[in-house]
């Protein structure tokens, strides 16, 4: 996926929630930092050079990229292909759980 085509979809966030009721990882965790809307939150901080701690970094990791955020949300952001970018720019700094 090209990133101007996820920029174009960040902006649409909303940030509502509908995608945490979703995720298995954050049903079982109950953690915010291990919510969808966290993942692109901490997308949109590593597009814009912003250091992310280790906890956002587990988060993109434990993302089981299963896709039920999608169906949920109104914005229909491609999360779990925002996630797999995301883990390739943390690659590439050599950043990983």
């Amino acid at each position: 996926m090209q990133t101007e085509n996820l920029n174009d979809l960040l902006i649409k966030c909303s940030y509502c929630g509908y995608c945490e009721y979703v995720c298995p990882i954050y049903f079982i965790t109950k953690r915010r930092v291990y919510s969808p809307r966290w993942r692109v939150k901490t997308y949109i901080e590593l597009l814009n050079g912003v250091s992310i701690d280790k906890q956002s970094t587990l988060s993109l990791y434990l993302c089981l990229r299963c896709s039920r955020c999608i169906k949920e949300c109104p914005a229909e952001i491609d999360i779990p292909n925002l996630v797999l970018e995301a883990r390739k720019k943390l690659t590439g700094q050599l950043l990983k759980p």
